[in-house]
């Protein structure tokens, strides 16, 4: 069975011949009913992945019961009794059916790029459903639905009714964009704490690793290299980050823009190109399954997340910056801040790094 697949489609719920409309690439078929189960084991299908399981947002990979309403053909998971609007009881039946999220299903076969998301099936959780992979939505190209409703996934898709379908298709708005070409730097790559989501981020935006004071790896190359290091952290776990967190960004950005750095010369000219450079804590996995990078970027741009120091922008943008960071004025106004108040200087030090920044660039934080 596949396990790192880079392209699929992903359909919920079986229709006969639906499944010739999407054999491009991979399809992950998701049916949870068992009378369609039994249809499509029948029929031997080939190619094709069968999760046997009903999708939700949470609860996932747990028992529950799926209800059907025959009158009105809708579905739900979310109710633990049968009155629902008055519904006649014996308009409704039920099956027990266990649960999975996209979240699993991209995460199980390290999913790099959905073509097509196919919504077959008229149940009542599906907004939840898509929602749930919101982080994700840089990585679906369509999504295809019977019935149409309000969802903050589809917020970063533009849709069109194609008269000759009977689906509403959502189609994301940077499916027409290049892919930006991105360098990834670490804050302290020795504490990388789940090498697989941050495997997979590599591989859903093709980047490069930039690994301090020594090269600039370019993907698929930088796969290797990630899992290389980190399997020299698990045998030697020695912190290597600075004191401040301003030099640990100058450290990382001196393997691009510092022009006496040896290692330049020997950079490729794909590689000193980048678009797009992020200086990256690996311990933002701890509360997140993945990182959405919002691009094209404008030059006077950073995003950040402060609570795990995140920082991207353009490559322009964080050359400013880096130029900025080591100048005097930035400096001398640390060592103002230092001599008024020495105690706590260290601790501040992040603080007025991002007040420094602050009045220079238009900071957006997620």
């Amino acid at each position: 069975m596949l396990n790192d697949i880079k392209s699929c489609n992903i359909i919920y719920g079986y229709i006969q011949d639906s499944l010739l409309n999407y054999n491009n690439s991979t399809i992950i078929l998701v049916e949870p009913r068992k009378a369609v189960i039994d249809k499509i084991n029948r029929l031997k299908l080939n190619n094709i992945i069968l999760i046997k399981k009903a999708l939700v947002s949470k609860n996932s990979l747990s028992e529950t019961v799926l209800y059907y309403d025959k009158i009105n053909n809708n579905y739900w998971v979310d109710k633990n009794d049968l009155s629902i609007n008055g519904t006649n009881f014996f308009n409704i039946t039920k099956e027990s059916v266990y649960t999975i999220s996209l979240l699993d299903i991209i995460s199980k076969y390290k999913i790099q790029n959905i073509n097509n998301l196919v919504l077959n099936i008229n149940i009542t959780n599906n907004k939840q459903v898509l929602e749930s992979i919101y982080q994700f939505n840089h990585i679906i190209s369509y999504i295809n639905i019977k019935t149409d409703f309000k969802c903050n996934l589809f917020n970063n898709f533009y849709n069109e009714k194609d008269e000759k379908s009977e689906y509403i298709i959502y189609i994301h708005k940077n499916l027409k964009l290049i892919l930006p070409k991105i360098g990834i730097c670490f804050n302290n790559i020795k504490t990388i704490v789940n090498i697989d989501k941050l495997e997979l981020l590599i591989k859903q935006y093709q980047m490069s690793l930039i690994i301090k004071q020594r090269d600039v790896i370019e993907f698929p190359d930088s796969i290797n290299k990630l899992n290389k290091i980190y399997n020299e952290i698990k045998v030697n776990n020695k912190k290597e980050n600075c004191d401040f967190f301003h030099e640990n960004i100058i450290q990382n950005l001196d393997i691009i823009f510092n022009i006496n750095n040896d290692i330049i010369e020997n950079l490729t000219e794909t590689n000193n190109n980048l678009d797009i450079i992020i200086h990256f804590n690996p311990k933002y996995f701890e509360a997140y399954n993945t990182l959405q990078i919002m691009y094209p970027l404008k030059n006077n741009i950073i995003y950040i997340n402060k609570m795990y120091d995140v920082i991207y922008g353009s490559k322009n943008c964080m050359y400013m910056l880096y130029q900025i960071i080591k100048s005097k004025y930035f400096s001398d106004y640390l060592d103002n801040k230092k001599s008024v108040n020495p105690k706590l200087f260290k601790i501040m030090t992040k603080r007025y790094f991002y007040e420094y920044i602050g009045k220079i660039f238009y900071l957006k934080f997620f």
